[in-house]
């Protein structure tokens, strides 16, 4: 446990899912002879695989030391959807959240979902290109949602933040990017508050009223059909657990 400890150093991800780990096996009693592994500890050690074999090829000191973010990131939830944007080209996104499964989740849970889609939408070229050694820098008005960016731990309970955490590590990993999150009050993210609220307007209507309204150009992109559908099977499995 001490060397995955410091392994946590240079690969932050992994913060995540070790206190889980380490839970489980200070519990284990020596007499034991058999004993199950809950699915969430294998689901981790399983990542956990992953990290070990990205930091026996070697990680770039880049994505270890602080430096200038190369890509900046706003998002935003509301109890009926959630957005982000791109700062560098204004490319945005919005995703409405199906009526049957609006309040499945905290509003803090769908602040960090916000954050980890719009690096998932960067990553697959949707807003930006995350390309290797990128620093990302993703500002959210959530205190919870800047931490658990960095370090998430729930018990089993919280199957759509453990699975988020899980997704936002295999993106940084396949990535080979560093990332930084940044709180901001609510009321500097007003462009980002309406989007992800104004589902009554479609996208051209939506886009002149953050202009005149905010100064701030944008143009909306559609959110894929796999995280589409991504999102809704995790929100159905967290409100059926």
């Amino acid at each position: 446990m001490g060397r995955l400890n410091h392994t946590c150093f240079i690969i932050p991800h992994a913060r995540h899912f070790i206190g889980r780990i380490r839970h489980f096996a200070d519990a284990l009693s020596n007499s034991r002879k058999h004993i199950t592994i809950p699915n969430s500890i294998i689901a981790d050690l399983k990542l956990w695989i992953q990290f070990l074999q990205y930091a026996s090829a070697g990680i770039s000191i880049n994505n270890i030391v602080f430096r200038k973010p190369s890509i900046h990131f706003y998002s935003n939830a509301c109890q009926i959807g959630i957005r982000g944007y791109c700062v560098q080209n204004g490319k945005a996104w919005r995703w409405q959240i199906p009526e049957d499964l609006v309040d499945v989740v905290s509003i803090n849970a769908l602040e960090f979902a916000a954050s980890v889609i719009n690096i998932w939408m960067a990553d697959d070229g949707f807003i930006s290109d995350l390309a290797p050694l990128s620093c990302v820098l993703s500002s959210t008005d959530s205190t919870s949602a800047a931490c658990w960016l960095h370090k998430l731990s729930f018990p089993d309970s919280h199957l759509f933040e453990q699975n988020m955490a899980r997704k936002l590590a295999r993106i940084m990993l396949s990535a080979d990017s560093c990332l930084y999150s940044q709180w901001v009050a609510g009321s500097d993210n007003g462009a980002g508050d309406t989007l992800s609220r104004l589902f009554h307007l479609d996208d051209s209507s939506l886009t002149d009223y953050i202009y005149h309204n905010y100064s701030v150009f944008i143009q909306l992109v559609p959110v894929s059909k796999e995280i589409s559908l991504w999102l809704t099977l995790l929100l159905r499995h967290s409100r059926s657990g």
